[in-house]
């Protein structure tokens, strides 16, 4: 199993820790080489959600690499919901033929330092849901177990409005992404 992580905060590379025996792979670390060819029985993608959506980099990767598995699989964390970010990776994916198997979210803090106080998100850290529901998002993924979440009308709606917002600051602010 390989699991391909980016985390900024360390949410994400917790949560690919957690798989203790497989290979963890960086994206940042992976975007300096050249572009991949990478096969393994499973194949997983950890990472944020920013704005409802698949970090820059992550799709970047992802667009630019070539994947052989028989499974794919996504955990995303994110402070309180990623909205359709699992449907977005789908789509991402589907354009390279490969289906995605498995997603499922993990709440952590809410870590968007313009938005939130990093102290009040650590003292609310136990009313998150990444102890009780990551070691069931192990074994199902150990297990091969096949689950997408569905989205209605609303989710979709949130994620496309925030990632409009997203990309238009990222262009404005930030060239070299």
């Amino acid at each position: 199993m390989t699991i391909f992580f980016f985390t900024a905060s360390g949410n994400s590379l917790k949560v690919s820790k957690a798989f203790i025996t497989s290979d963890c792979v960086s994206i940042s670390s992976e975007l300096r080489k050249s572009p991949g060819n990478y096969t393994d029985d499973k194949i997983g993608f950890v990472f944020p959600s920013y704005f409802y959506g698949i970090p820059r980099p992550v799709l970047k990767f992802i667009r630019r690499s070539d994947f052989n598995s028989s499974y794919f699989f996504t955990i995303i964390t994110c402070g309180s919901t990623s909205g359709a970010t699992s449907l977005q990776l789908q789509n991402e994916l589907k354009k390279k033929g490969i289906s995605l198997n498995y997603a499922v979210e993990i709440t952590t803090i809410n870590n968007y330092v313009p938005m939130f106080d990093i102290n009040k998100e650590i003292y609310t850290q136990s009313k998150k849901n990444i102890e009780s529901i990551l070691p069931a998002a192990v074994h199902d993924i150990r297990a091969s177990v096949n689950r997408i979440p569905s989205f209605g009308i609303l989710a979709k709606f949130s994620h496309t409005i925030a990632q409009i917002m997203y990309n238009r600051m990222l262009d404005k602010c930030d060239k070299n992404l």
